[in-house]
């Protein structure tokens, strides 16, 4: 998953790209003398260069189908890059084009229940080792399910060392302390309880 901007200064060209699936968003608008570029329309509205204005077209969508689909965002002049799509500014022009499209053809289905689970393990532990690769230590948050234990599992399989996470919560109910009496002592009357409470109502305030 990525957004990313990269700027070629040889060719005066700058290229924007968001990743097959859209997992992570890529706003952009067209400004007089170039583009403006950001994670969120916040980022663009933030150099007062596009006015935040609503857009009707984007509302009737989002009314229509509970979400904006690209390039619409609900803010008029500022557009978002759909999934699989990169923009290429040059020479002042903005050119919009598909570097990856979701492949809807009819594939070639296993047969065999077994052949089924083998190539289901073969796609879980190759999707688990591409999100392995980091620079950084790793590690995995294990609520005991299914999924967070299927993951783990190839973890283990591929990393001699695998960190994980655990988090677990404890409901305490209150209770009220019992109050003790000493032996002979015995506890004061309900009336003159009372009768206590109701003097000190009444008593004035120094």
């Amino acid at each position: 998953m990525f957004a990313i901007a990269l700027w070629d200064g040889p060719g005066q060209r700058l290229l924007l790209a968001r990743d097959r699936l859209g997992v992570k968003p890529l706003y952009w608008a067209s400004v007089d003398g170039g583009i403006l570029y950001g994670s969120e329309p916040a980022a663009i509205l933030a150099s007062g260069l596009v006015p935040a204005r609503p857009d009707p077209a984007a509302i009737a969508q989002y009314l229509s189908l509970q979400y904006v689909p690209p390039p619409l965002t609900g803010f008029d002049g500022i557009r978002k890059l759909a999934p699989g799509e990169m923009l290429i500014f040059e020479r002042g022009e903005i050119r919009v084009e598909r570097y990856w499209q979701l492949d809807h053809a009819t594939k070639a289905i296993p047969t065999s229940p077994e052949e089924r689970v083998a190539e289901l393990d073969a796609l879980l532990l190759e999707a688990t080792r591409m999100r392995m690769i980091a620079d950084v230590p790793i590690g995995a948050f294990l609520s005991g399910g299914i999924d967070s234990s299927l993951v783990v599992s190839y973890m283990a399989e591929l990393s001699s060392r695998t960190h994980t996470f655990s988090t677990s919560r404890t409901t305490a109910t209150a209770r009220a302390p019992t109050p003790r009496r000493s032996r002979g002592s015995t506890a004061p009357s309900t009336r003159s309880s009372s009768s206590n409470r109701r003097s000190c109502r009444r008593s004035p305030r120094p």
